[in-house]
């Protein structure tokens, strides 16, 4: 029995879709009875998301794995059911990125945190100040490497730039983010040796200018938060815990 996770997002449907596919029986646990009046068909469990009601839930369920589509970035539903998980069940976290980026994925932050160590030089950042933060939090020196453009203004938001958590004048104001060009000129400004986006922007013209300056450029996810095993689609995801429960078989 596989237990989805879910907040009301549509991201239950794509994981409920693939498992109707594959035959899995399922249920879903929504943290909100509105949330669960909305759903389709399925038989449906409402808890408070605490580890206590996701621990009893589990067990009375005979539950196998779990699937979290949980829509909300960081959620405490999340961080809950990964402590609930660990080294029991499968635990896969769906983050939702289902379209091709045209560049190589990395869904752990601590891998992006390695990489950044060993690049041998900066690495630039077109990502949310909490995707930053959460990368930055997992290397030692804070983010020293990581640049992140901002667009320039008329006076330099300084509240808003300490929110990537890295250090202040790694926050760079650049005359665009978007745009080959405009990405181009950052990574010969910065001599970075690597481009990392998340799925929040857009990143067509990141990969072009990364393609152009022959550096690598990996895409990840917004979630904020790192995740004991996280998968970009839904099928992705479904197909992740089947493997994980026929290797703990």
């Amino acid at each position: 029995m596989i237990m989805i996770l879910s907040d009301g997002g549509t991201a239950v449907i794509r994981i409920q879709k693939h498992l109707d596919i594959r035959d899995e029986e399922y249920f879903v646990y929504f943290t909100a009875f509105a949330a669960a009046g909305r759903f389709g068909s399925g038989s449906v469990i409402v808890g408070d998301g605490t580890e206590r009601s996701l621990h009893s839930v589990l067990r009375q369920n005979k539950v196998t794995a779990v699937i979290d589509a949980v829509c909300e970035p960081a959620s405490e539903v999340s961080k809950a059911a990964m402590c609930v998980c660990k080294e029991r069940i499968p635990y896969v976290k769906y983050v939702n990125m289902e379209e091709d980026y045209n560049a190589k994925l990395c869904l752990s932050y601590c891998g992006l945190a390695e990489m950044i160590a060993r690049c041998g030089g900066n690495v630039l950042m077109y990502a949310s100040p909490r995707t930053v933060r959460g990368v930055a939090e997992n290397i030692a020196d804070g983010g020293s490497k990581i640049y992140v453009p901002v667009l320039k203004s008329a006076g330099f938001d300084a509240d808003a730039a300490l929110e990537y958590s890295i250090p202040l004048r790694n926050v760079i104001e650049a005359d665009g983010v978007d745009g080959a060009d405009f990405v181009g000129e950052t990574i010969n400004k910065v001599d970075a040796k690597a481009v990392i986006c998340d799925c929040s922007v857009s990143t067509a013209d990141k990969a072009d200018a990364a393609k152009a300056a022959d550096i690598p450029m990996i895409v990840t996810h917004n979630m904020g938060m790192e995740y004991l095993c996280a998968a970009a689609t839904a099928a992705d995801a479904v197909i992740a815990v089947r493997t994980m429960k026929t290797t703990l078989a």
